[in-house]
């Protein structure tokens, strides 16, 4: 708690944490504590990942997906193409393309 901070009978503190602790990383990302504008400290989560660094082995991660990619993914869907060869041809990882199946809903349509 800030030293500055006021005092209310609303406010328990439950715990304290010693200062190495809050630059110890979080399971998905880092909490970091910087001194905000209104002088609280304020947390922030940082990501755990880069998008550069996908890239280097998922050549097209995180870019949009385009009516003819989505026509080809449906295609290869069909003729049952397993989905770690589908993430080699799209340059994407196996979670973007179970979830763009998904999203266009081809286990409903075609089972």
């Amino acid at each position: 708690m800030p030293a500055d901070f006021p005092v209310s009978s609303h406010i328990c503190i439950i715990r304290e944490f010693k200062e190495q602790e809050k630059q110890q990383p979080a399971s998905r990302g880092k909490l970091t504590t910087t001194k905000g504008k209104s002088g609280r400290l304020d947390t922030v989560k940082e990501k755990s990942y880069f998008v550069e660094n996908i890239r280097e082995k998922h050549k097209a991660a995180y870019q949009p997906w385009t009516p003819k990619l989505d026509d080809e993914l449906t295609v290869m869907y069909c003729e049952g193409v397993n989905v770690r060869d589908m993430g080699k041809h799209f340059g994407r990882t196996r979670g973007a393309i179970k979830a763009r199946i998904d999203k266009l809903g081809l286990e409903e349509i075609y089972g």
